[in-house]
């Protein structure tokens, strides 16, 4: 979505959803995994083992649970983009286009040389953030030739321009990291995509062999190091010994359950054809759970099957319930990532700041609400900027606000140049790229508007 700086309204806040009500054609509920792995031993204390084992397949139970809520989520806010989100961002282009043809017509009239300076300059730049917002690749997927004349008639620098400058910056950065990294010197003349793709895989061939080397002596230094101490060394080796006697005991622990089970699941061995179907389904749930090391489902399988219960987990040895307890912590892990993962892309799919705290499913719809709102807002005030245009003498208080948005916005931005500047200039830019930012300003431009006196009475 295309903000214009000065015009991003303030957010409202955010709404709780309504709770989601349950379908009337759900059946009995079905104990889950967690519930039917439960150690209950209510006379004696549980161990810390057993404690973990029932946090974790309840974590897992719940984890499981929500993959499918995140992706019903990702379908119902990919139907609201298409069907909400898209349709009002077209009419919030629409105006900010008819806004920005306003401005112009105004500025080139004789009402428009009128204006004080400030007022002037304000229009002025609110014209020009509303082209580079229209025109910007992801919103304008045809040129508009309209709409570039209006920017080159009022912009220090035309489009073209602009892109000449941006090309040359860009060959200039290239030229030093080819000379530093490769020690050599670009043509004159510019390369096309084939050469470009070719020059950059060379760089980053030669930057991968770097760190590369650089980690091959960081090793072989460390290797040195505890040469020089044989205590260190063989505690080292030891653990590591552990390590790997513990993973074969946890794949011996899961290889086991799996042969018990498929002993008695085998649909070979049934002669009853509806018993020999209901086994092969079965059958094919154990080898797609063992072959994903899931764990959770090889324990519900055999509660299912009545080749294990409660009584028979609750004694169970400390060492086991460890060796499984590092198998479902690492299934949790998984389901932690591939849950991050959807959040992810959802938040990039509505177009969250990095500040929005996003938990929940029901927080994308919330954000996107959010969107909507600041779109019709946005709208509203554009429209408000055209009507008055019409009039300019009877508007000039929003022709001040303007201006002073302006005035703000080039004073942030100076401030944040200036900032950078020291950053570099401090000797922060010193690296492989090469850069010499010592002999003139990487980034140009106009200070801030002076505060204009008011004449004293």
């Amino acid at each position: 979505m295309a903000r214009l700086p000065g015009f991003a309204p303030t957010a409202p806040p955010m709404k709780k959803a309504p709770p989601q009500q349950g379908s009337l054609f759900d059946g009995p509920s079905r104990p889950s995994a967690g519930e039917m792995l439960r150690i209950d031993r209510s006379r004696d204390r549980l161990g810390p083992q057993q404690r973990a084992f029932n946090r974790l397949t309840e974590q897992l139970d719940d984890l499981r649970a929500a993959l499918p809520r995140w992706d019903e989520a990702g379908l119902r806010l990919r139907e609201r983009l298409l069907t909400e989100h898209m349709p009002l961002e077209r009419e919030s282009h629409a105006v900010m286009r008819e806004m920005a043809v306003a401005i112009d017509a105004l500025l080139i009239s004789p009402s428009g040389r009128k204006l004080s300076k400030r007022r002037h300059h304000g229009l002025q730049w609110l014209l020009l953030m509303a082209c580079k917002a229209l025109l910007a690749p992801e919103v304008s997927a045809a040129p508009d030739a309209e709409l570039e004349g209006i920017h080159d008639r009022h912009a220090p620098l035309s489009l073209a321009e602009q892109k000449a400058r941006e090309t040359a910056r860009r060959y200039a950065m290239l030229s030093d990291l080819v000379e530093a990294v490769l020690d050599e010197e670009l043509p004159d003349r510019e390369l096309d995509a084939e050469e470009l793709d070719a020059l950059k895989a060379r760089v980053d061939e030669r930057l991968a062999a770097r760190d590369a080397a650089e980690q091959e002596a960081s090793a072989r230094e460390e290797a040195q190091r505890q040469a020089r101490r044989p205590g260190a060394r063989k505690r080292a080796e030891a653990a590591q010994q552990r390590k790997e006697a513990a993973a074969a005991e946890i794949q011996q622990s899961v290889r086991e359950i799996y042969r018990k089970l498929a002993a008695s699941l085998h649909p070979d061995r049934e002669p009853d054809a509806v018993e020999r179907e209901r086994k092969t389904g079965l059958m094919q749930r154990l080898n797609a759970a063992y072959e994903a090391d899931d764990l959770l489902t090889l324990l519900t399988l055999q509660i299912e099957l009545e080749q294990i219960d409660g009584a028979r987990l609750a004694g169970l040895p400390e060492q086991r319930l460890a060796h499984y307890n590092a198998v479902l912590r690492e299934q949790a892990q998984a389901l932690r990532a591939e849950i991050d993962g959807r959040r992810a892309e959802l938040a990039a799919l509505v177009g969250a700041e990095p500040g929005e705290r996003i938990f929940e499913v029901r927080d994308f719809d919330l954000v996107l609400n959010r969107r909507l709102s600041e779109l019709r807002q946005q709208m509203a005030r554009h429209r408000s900027v055209v009507t008055a245009l019409a009039d300019p003498t009877a508007c000039k208080p929003l022709l001040d606000e303007i201006a002073r948005e302006c005035e703000q916005a080039c004073r942030r931005e100076f401030e944040e140049q200036a900032q950078y500047a020291v950053r570099f200039r401090s000797g922060s830019s010193d690296g492989v790229y090469g850069f010499d930012w010592s002999e003139e300003d990487p980034w140009p431009g106009s200070a801030p508007p002076r505060q204009r006196k008011r004449p004293r009475r």
